[in-house]
């Protein structure tokens, strides 16, 4: 199971006393679909994520480098006055910020869109699980209908060999039964 907690095993309950080789789900192309969506949002998210992790990695090298420069422009002015190298260290912290500032609002921009594929991704597997119920529904009522069918045959035949007609004891003279 992923941090999400979505997954697409599904487990029918198929009685071993029925043939079910017959049945067809009427919504497995349709669940198919849903489910190729579905890992396409989760290698979305995948790439959302590690895009999360690289800008995270990003913003904190950045902050390092800018508190560094920050303590030795500290240290530099302490023990020498240089205004043009006090200038430019200071434009360079500048330029850091603003980097730092601009992999801020991207990291913004991709949790949010990290948020909307998660939507997606637990939207899209109630949907599969509501074709999963459905299509174990389906197949109970298969069950139920062959198992009808079945019941109804080894009924008629009881009745005929309990009560034979005419027709049924010519056929069954004929087919060597009696």
């Amino acid at each position: 199971m992923n941090t999400l907690g979505l997954y697409l095993e599904t487990t029918l309950v198929i009685p071993p006393d029925v043939d079910v080789r017959g049945f067809v789900h009427s919504l497995a192309a349709a669940r198919t679909k849903l489910v190729w969506q579905l890992d396409q949002r989760r290698a979305d998210l995948g790439r959302v994520l590690a895009d999360i992790h690289r800008l995270q990695v990003h913003i904190s090298t950045l902050a390092r480098q800018a508190q560094q420069y920050a303590t030795e422009l500290i240290t530099t002015t302490a023990h020498r006055l240089d205004p043009h190298a006090h200038r430019q260290v200071l434009t360079f912290l500048t330029h850091l910020r603003l980097q730092q500032a601009k992999m801020q609002q991207e990291l913004q921009q991709q949790a949010d869109h990290r948020e909307i594929l998660q939507q997606e991704c637990i939207a899209l597997q109630l949907r599969i699980e509501a074709m999963d119920n459905h299509h174990q529904d389906e197949l109970n009522q298969f069950v139920d209908t062959v198992r009808r069918r079945e019941a109804n045959e080894r009924d008629q035949e009881w009745l005929a060999r309990r009560h034979p007609t005419p027709s049924t004891s010519m056929s069954l003279i004929k087919g060597g039964r009696i």
